[in-house]
């Protein structure tokens, strides 16, 4: 009877340490996973066509050991500074994104397609900026972002013109179901493209053209533009960046921003059509129309 109670007691020992290891493999086999998701997405950003493009005037992506401080890239840290990854540009001409006082926009380690991404929390002071663009102003231009929102509402601001709050250039959460678009004075009322069935929480490749009266956004769709027409909101200079709440600190945007590209004018669509499908890849987000 004690033998057999002893042998029970090892066979529980031999089936404990057998779940344990296995517990280790997995626990490995998640880690090895994420490792080489990440070194895919460098992969892809490296040999995108981005850089190739005529007119790239700022780049910032998440997933490169250059895109932000090491020290920063810890779950949860507070970002000082996204660095300008434009390999066009000398280190002395890079367009960097530096936080304003107070900021606390944060890491997310598992962030869009479980890369890397920055959390903008929807409260004062939770922006990055930008004063100036090292090539000059830009009144055309071809703006990419892919973000998720975790509120789409009235003024929800993505990015702004770093600029006065008598001359913007704005594109914003108007509700659930429409997006705006101003380059134009702030008094001057704002182009709304609806219905774009902009739903929480779910992944978005944005490729904004201003372009005067040609202005079109287009949303997870390489070809098909918002409310099939042209608008014109404007065609006021873009001095530098305000992302996350407007250029005087109000209507914030609550949700992750990973990718960020501008060009200093509209993309042709076999241009944008390569932009879209690196990022497609990147972040895994169907785009239409590839």
């Amino acid at each position: 009877m004690i033998k057999k109670q002893a042998f029970t007691m090892l066979e529980l020992s031999v089936v404990l340490i057998i779940i344990a290891t296995l517990m280790i493999f997995v626990t490995l086999g998640n880690n090895l996973v994420k490792v080489t998701d990440l070194a895919n997405a460098r992969y892809l950003t490296k040999t995108s066509p981005v850089k190739d493009i005529e007119g790239l005037v700022t780049w910032y992506e998440t997933t490169l050991p250059e895109s932000l401080k090491m020290e920063e890239t810890i779950d949860g840290s507070k970002i000082s500074t996204w660095y300008d990854i434009n390999p066009n540009l000398a280190a002395e001409q890079k367009n960097n994104l530096t936080k304003i006082q107070n900021n606390s926009t944060k890491f997310v380690k598992n962030g869009i397609n479980k890369l890397p991404s920055i959390f903008f929390q929807g409260q004062s002071e939770q922006r990055m900026i930008l004063d100036s663009f090292s090539q000059g102003s830009l009144s055309q231009r071809s703006i990419f972002i892919v973000t998720k929102p975790f509120l789409a509402s009235g003024g929800s601001i993505i990015a702004s013109s770093n600029d006065s709050d008598t001359t913007e250039s704005l594109v914003y959460f108007e509700s659930s179901n429409s997006i705006k678009l101003r380059a134009a004075p702030y008094d001057t009322i704002a182009v709304t493209y609806s219905p774009t069935n902009i739903l929480v929480n779910n992944d978005y490749i944005l490729n904004i053209n201003f372009n005067k009266a040609k202005s079109r956004i287009y949303i997870n769709n390489a070809t098909e533009k918002v409310g099939g027409v042209d608008k014109d909101p404007g065609d006021n200079d873009m001095h530098g960046i305000s992302l996350g709440s407007k250029a005087n600190n109000k209507t914030f945007y609550k949700g992750l921003i990973s990718e960020l590209i501008i060009f200093n004018r509209p993309l042709k669509e076999i241009e944008r059509k390569s932009v879209m499908k690196y990022l497609s890849k990147k972040y895994d987000i169907k785009v239409a129309n590839l």
